[in-house]
């Protein structure tokens, strides 16, 4: 019996390894043969956003997020209720 059970597991082995490289061999007929298709050209890149610097604290943020008074620009109301710094 155990004879029987190396034999039928050793045929169970070879015959898996025998389909895993037959599917690798027909993978490869698989591609084209001819050049492949260049890939698309990239986009145009993204609009930088417009970075200020808040009059007050002097931290960085985008304009769009920014308090704007005059030619200045503010973090927060707060900041901008205080004033510029000295």
């Amino acid at each position: 019996m155990g004879l029987l059970l190396k034999i039928v597991l050793v045929a169970g082995a070879a015959a898996l390894l025998l389909t895993w490289l037959l599917r690798g061999l027909r993978r490869g007929d698989d591609e084209p043969s001819g050049p492949s298709v260049p890939p698309a050209p990239p986009g145009p890149a993204p609009a930088l956003a417009s970075i200020v610097a808040c009059a007050h604290c002097g931290v960085h943020l985008p304009q769009a997020d920014a308090i704007g008074q005059g030619d200045r620009f503010y973090c927060s109301a707060a900041h901008r209720d205080a004033g510029p710094s000295s």
